[in-house]
C-alpha cells in the first residue's frame, strides 16, 4: 500500500490514509501485534510534513480510542503496554504540533486519559497546552476548547490542578458566557453546572456570580441554552 506515500498528490494520499486506517481499526491490537509495520505506517502519518495528513493521524487515534462501544475491547487497548508507550507518547507529541487543529484533537483525546499520565506530564504538557489554547487567535479553536473546558477542569480536579490554575479557567469561562458567538454561549450554559460546582467558593475573588448566570441564561431565547439551564438549575440554589 503506497497511496499514503509522499510521492503521491494530497487527494490520493488522503484516500490511502482512509484505507489504511480503516484496515488498522478493523485489525485492532491483534493486528498491530501480528503486523507491527501497520502501526508504523499510522505513526508515520502523524509525523508527515503536511498538517492535513497529520490531522488524519490524530483523528485515527480519536476514532480508535474514543469510539469503542465494546468496553472489554477498550480495556484490552488500555491495559496493553503499547497504550502508554506508543499511543499516549504519540498524543503528547501531537499536543505540541505547530498546527492548532492537530493540537486540539490531541487535547480532546488526552482529556479522557489523564489518569494514565504521570502528574508531571499533566502539569507540564497537558495544562500548558490548555492555557496556550485559551489564548489562541483562531475562533474555531477557542470554541472547540469551550466545548471541552468542563470536562478538562473536572478531570483536573482529581489532581487539584483546577484550583492551581483557577484564574485562567474562570476568566476563560467568563468570556464564554458573554461571547458574541451563540455556539460559545451554548458551551457556557452547558458547562455552567461544572464551574458552579468546582468554583463556587471563588466567586467573590473573580467577580463572577453563578446564580446570576443561571438567571441570565434562563431568559435567553435560544432553546438549546434554555434546555441546558432547565436540566441543571436546581444545582444553583
Amino acid at each position: 500500500m503506497d497511496m499514503p506515500s509522499l510521492k503521491n498528490p494530497l487527494p490520493k494520499r488522503k484516500k490511502g490514509n482512509r484505507l489504511l486506517m480503516s484496515f488498522a481499526k478493523q485489525l485492532g491490537e491483534t493486528g498491530f501485534d501480528k503486523e507491527p509495520g501497520l502501526l508504523k505506517l499510522v505513526l508515520a502519518i502523524c509525523h508527515d510534513n503536511n498538517y492535513k495528513i497529520r490531522l488524519d493521524g490524530v483523528l485515527f487515534f480519536k476514532d480508535y480510542l474514543l469510539q469503542k462501544e465494546d468496553q472489554k475491547e477498550m480495556e484490552t487497548i488500555v491495559s496493553h503496554p503499547r497504550f502508554k508507550n506508543v499511543y499516549i507518547s504519540e498524543l503528547l507529541e501531537l499536543l505540541t504540533d505547530e498546527e492548532a487543529y492537530v493540537r486540539i484533537e490531541a487535547l480532546e483525546i488526552l482529556t479522557h486519559f489523564l489518569d494514565k499520565l504521570p502528574p508531571e506530564e499533566i502539569e507540564n504538557e497537558f495544562v500548558k497546552e490548555v492555557l496556550k489554547t485559551m489564548e489562541a487567535d483562531i475562533e474555531d479553536i477557542q470554541i472547540r476548547l469551550g466545548d471541552l473546558i468542563g470536562r478538562i477542569v473536572y478531570r483536573l480536579s482529581d489532581f487539584g490542578l483546577h484550583l492551581k490554575h483557577k484564574e485562567p479557567f474562570i476568566e476563560f469561562f467568563k468570556k464564554m458566557v458573554s461571547h458574541k458567538e451563540l455556539k460559545m454561549r451554548r458551551h457556557g450554559a452547558f458547562n455552567l453546572p461544572c464551574f458552579n460546582k468546582l468554583y463556587k467558593d471563588q466567586q467573590d475573588e473573580f467577580d463572577i456570580d453563578f446564580s446570576e448566570l443561571y438567571l441570565k441564561f434562563s431568559k435567553d431565547e435560544d432553546p438549546q441554552i434554555l434546555k441546558s439551564i432547565a436540566a441543571s438549575v436546581h444545582e444553583a440554589f
